[in-house]
């Protein structure tokens, strides 16, 4: 049995920001492919980018579509002080004043084309 992620397991966390350049972001999702063992080539196929679509790849013979939107969990975190920088890290250190929360981070994935989908 293959001991790879299937692509659609494979997740990346973009910086803030990189999602406004969609040609970064869908190199950093074939930057993971190609890291866990995977053999990928962008595809040239038109995608609608106002809904999150980055590009379409070739996995080995198989056609995924690489999306990036708020998919992940993640934390934020707030302090109770508008200067955050020093406070955050003298808070860190002393484990006082600190506020994390549930939310929805950017993150770029895979989808696979099937049927009468196919780009």
């Amino acid at each position: 049995m293959d001991e790879r992620l299937d692509p659609v397991q494979i997740i990346a966390r973009p910086i803030r920001g990189m999602e406004q350049d969609r040609a970064q972001v869908f190199g950093l999702w074939m930057h993971c492919a190609r890291k866990a063992g995977w053999q990928v080539e962008p595809v040239d196929a038109p995608v609608d980018s106002a809904s999150g679509e980055c590009g379409v790849v070739d996995v080995e013979g198989l056609r995924y579509l690489i999306r990036v939107g708020l998919r992940g969990r993640g934390r934020a975190v707030t302090a109770p002080d508008a200067h955050v920088g020093a406070f955050v890290a003298n808070a860190v250190l002393e484990g006082r004043g600190l506020v994390s929360y549930p939310v929805f981070s950017l993150t770029v994935w895979a989808e696979p084309v099937l049927g009468s989908d196919e780009r």
